[in-house]
């Protein structure tokens, strides 16, 4: 009986716990488009929660290089002046900020979900978008050159 009651309590606790993973969930990703051309992005950072068992979550932070690092390695996308660019979300984020980036300082650009206009000045632009889930946070860089 102490040993059915054993196995019980052992078969309770690790449904309640769960087991650890080495993995975790694949992140939302982000698609930018124009005109039906998709537009090059690269992740960068992110901090991610999820649950590992009924009662247990992990947590995962990633740190990268910061946008304008990483835009070293992008081409970079020709686009027109003024121009509309649609985020598109595998999974919608509850809040979204996008930064546009010069040399290593950022400024808050827009706060749109859904898609963001270009500025009408030619020139390189370098633009983060953070989405953010109530699991946590990911950040996208893309390089986009402003020309008419």
């Amino acid at each position: 009986m102490k040993k059915l009651l054993l196995i019980v309590i052992c078969i309770i606790t690790l449904s309640l716990l769960g087991c650890s993973k080495n993995t975790h969930p694949p992140l939302p990703t982000l698609q930018l488009t124009y005109n039906d051309q998709q537009i090059p992005i690269t992740q960068g950072g992110y901090h991610w929660t999820y649950q590992t068992g009924l009662l247990t979550s992990k947590s995962v932070v990633a740190d990268a290089a910061s946008p304008s690092q990483i835009a070293l390695k992008m081409g970079g996308t020709m686009i027109t002046p003024s121009a509309n660019i649609s985020l598109n979300f595998s999974t919608i984020p509850t809040d979204v900020k996008i930064y546009s980036w010069v040399a290593e300082s950022s400024t808050l650009y827009s706060t749109s979900t859904d898609s963001f206009g270009l500025p009408s000045e030619e020139g390189t632009y370098i633009f983060e978008i953070i989405g953010t889930w109530p699991e946590g946070s990911v950040s996208y860089t893309t390089k986009l050159i402003v020309k008419p």
